[in-house]
C-alpha cells in the first residue's frame, strides 16, 4: 500500500469562465445547424462573402466562434484565428447577417451552444494558364 499525506494545491484559472455564457459539460444530442444544413451554409457563404479590395494577395482561413442562442439567433461573435484585419472583418460581417440557426439540444432541452466556423478565403483564377 502506498500512502501520502501531502496535499498539493493547484490554482484554478477562473478567467476562462464568464457570467454571460453558461458552461455545459454535458451530452450534446444535437449541435446547432444552419437552416438547410452544411450545403446551404456553404451556399450562403459563397453568395455573401465579398473579397476585401484592400487585401488582394492574401488568402487563408478565418476561424469565427459564436454563440447560437436558444432562439437560433447568433451572438458573441469573435475571431479566434484570423489572417488579415480586412478578411477577419468580412467574416464577422457575414456571420452577423446569417439567418437564425436551429439551436443545439442536450437531454431533450434546447440549449445555447458555441460554434466554431472556418471561413475560407481562397483566390482562384478561372482563366487557363
Amino acid at each position: 500500500m502506498i500512502s501520502s499525506t501531502q496535499k498539493e494545491e493547484y490554482p484554478i484559472d477562473t478567467t476562462a469562465f464568464t457570467d454571460s455564457v453558461a458552461f455545459c459539460a454535458c451530452f450534446i444530442e444535437q449541435i446547432p445547424e444552419f437552416p438547410g444544413g452544411r450545403w446551404e451554409l456553404a451556399q450562403y457563404l459563397h453568395q455573401n462573402i465579398r473579397w476585401p479590395t484592400t487585401a488582394t494577395d492574401a488568402s487563408g482561413v478565418v476561424y469565427i466562434r459564436f454563440l447560437v442562442n436558444t432562439d437560433g439567433s447568433i451572438s458573441n461573435i469573435e475571431v479566434i484565428k484570423g489572417i488579415h484585419p480586412d478578411f477577419d472583418a468580412e467574416a464577422v460581417r457575414v456571420v452577423q447577417h446569417m439567418p437564425k440557426w436551429k439551436p443545439g439540444k442536450s437531454y431533450g432541452e434546447i440549449i445555447a451552444q458555441e460554434y466554431t466556423l472556418p471561413i475560407r478565403f481562397i483566390l482562384s483564377s478561372n482563366s487557363p494558364n
